[in-house]
């Protein structure tokens, strides 16, 4: 495998959730208090640490994966940390202010916060073969430039509210000959839900309302998403 965001040698594994994130959640995971994973190959297969392979996508190289992203990282963690903070007062409808999460530096954190969502969206698309614009997104990680063809949801998990877990949804893509011109997944942590939706322009979809992208304002909408 190539880094899909440089072209160097893959030499490292991006978590889809970050490790900091994961622990955030679940606590210390060790040879005494397991981490179960579930997948279509199996159910509740036990791990022994934040660290392991199935929680990664093998797509990137160091650099990438580190320094190059790392601003987009700690947007991220700004970004959840005011999340649990504020969750009691977070509900559908609330919108919440980019400059009450970031201070004076909204604009910039901004940016990397998206840039962090464009990095998760090519890692699935370039693990899965999705047929996406990752030229696109790797340009603008490359250039701190926002992409204009990816938006993000959020909302606050409504179902199996006595469960604690994380992970991902399936990716539903609607195709134009051999070109994927829509894409939409979910990313589930404790009781938040993302929603990543791919979209070239032209494509007006229901599950676009109240979504986020740098280019439509500084604030993003909390909604209810359908079950």
């Amino acid at each position: 495998m190539k880094c899909w965001i440089c072209g160097a040698e893959e030499t490292t594994g991006e978590h889809l959730l970050k490790e900091s994130t994961l622990k955030e959640l679940f606590g210390e995971v060790s040879q005494k208090k397991f981490l179960y994973h579930s997948s279509a190959r199996k159910k509740n297969k036990p791990l022994q640490s934040t660290n392991s392979k199935l929680l990664k996508l093998s797509v990137l190289c160091g650099q990438c994966n580190s320094s190059r992203t790392q601003k987009s990282d700690l947007a991220w963690d700004a970004f959840i940390a005011y999340l649990n903070e504020n969750k009691s007062s977070l509900n559908t409808g609330t919108v919440i202010r980019f400059s009450r999460v970031f201070g004076h530096q909204a604009r910039e954190k901004m940016l990397n916060l998206h840039l962090y969502f464009v990095k998760l969206f090519g890692c699935v698309a370039a693990e899965k073969s999705i047929p996406v614009d990752i030229s696109g997104m790797s340009d603008s990680i490359m250039r701190k430039q926002p992409y204009p063809s990816i938006y993000v949801g959020l909302g606050k998990r409504d179902y199996l509210k006595s469960l604690v877990f994380a992970g991902p949804s399936d990716v539903h893509t609607i195709m134009d000959g051999d070109k994927c011109v829509f894409a939409v997944w979910f990313l589930t942590f404790g009781e938040w839900e993302f929603q990543f939706i791919y979209a070239l322009p032209g494509q007006k979809r229901e599950g676009m309302a109240n979504t986020w992208n740098p280019v439509l304002g500084r604030q993003i909408q909390l909604k209810e998403f359908l079950k």
